[in-house]
């Protein structure tokens, strides 16, 4: 994973989504870039600079980061224009694998600084993988991470930045997967043979399956985070046709009553 992009406004919440980066990549090795788009959608608030003051922003950001992470390899950016728009151009531009975005928690809902639902509208228009950090969430070795998984067929890349995060930290991964039935003990045909793929596709990396009997997915899926009270971080797939799909509809509060004190990797399906 050679570059990842980073979105700033440069409130609280998406510096430290910035931190959390800049901790990943001394383990993951990728070259940072970090992006204020100013006008036209970014921020629809007070919180949206003029670019000159963008700019001032910005310089001093980059000093902070030198000075504090001096080996990173990290790029400053300044854009003008909507804020889907130009994450696009730049995914495009510089060939970025990955997204880091910051979010706001409130009263157990996940509710996002880009509060047009920018981050929905990253998940639904921009068909990259993206890592959504929750306020306050400090940066801690990934040790494991609970993926989601629902057993349908997943293209060939798909859980590729998965499997590179894991290998890099050596983390275990656990596949998980809700069942709402609880005399449903066995697999059907198509979810063994996918299990199986995803045995196979996971043959590098520590991991494990586990099946959770709970009549809600999110309920469950916290129910099991609780319980084991040691994953890093949640891995969704929000694809169509999913049970995992009602999770990023318009609704921010769906998106994360999913455990908002996590980070979530959001991968789409290719």
């Amino acid at each position: 994973m050679d570059k990842i992009l980073v979105p700033v406004d440069f409130s609280s919440n998406s510096l430290n989504a910035l931190d959390y980066a800049l901790n990943l990549t001394k383990t993951l090795g990728s070259k940072l870039y970090v992006v204020h788009v100013a006008k036209g959608g970014f921020l629809k608030n007070a919180n949206e600079l003029p670019k000159h003051n963008a700019k001032k922003q910005m310089h001093r950001l980059k000093d902070k980061v030198k000075a504090d992470f001096n080996e990173t390899r990290a790029e400053f950016l300044i854009r003008e224009g909507t804020f889907i728009e130009e994450m696009n151009k730049l995914i495009e531009e510089i060939d970025i694998e990955l997204i880091i975005m910051g979010t706001v928690v409130k009263r157990k809902e996940l509710k996002t600084i880009f509060f047009g639902s920018n981050t929905i509208d990253v998940i639904e228009k921009v068909n990259y993988p993206l890592m959504i950090i929750p306020d306050h969430f400090k940066f801690r070795p990934i040790e494991k991470i609970l993926y989601a998984t629902d057993y349908k067929f997943l293209g060939k890349y798909t859980l590729r930045p998965l499997k590179q995060i894991a290998i890099k930290f050596d983390a275990e991964v656990l596949l998980t997967s809700i069942v709402k039935d609880r005399d449903k003990k066995k697999y059907s045909k198509d979810e063994y043979k996918e299990q199986k793929r995803e045995h196979k596709m996971f043959a590098s990396v520590r991991h494990d399956f586990k099946r959770i009997y709970r009549s809600d997915i999110v309920k469950g899926i916290n129910y099991y985070i609780d319980k084991k009270k040691d994953i890093d971080l949640i891995t969704l797939i929000p694809r169509k046709h999913s049970v995992f799909e009602y999770f990023f509809k318009k609704s921010t509060t769906k998106v994360m009553a999913l455990y908002p004190r996590l980070p979530v990797l959001v991968l789409h399906d290719t």
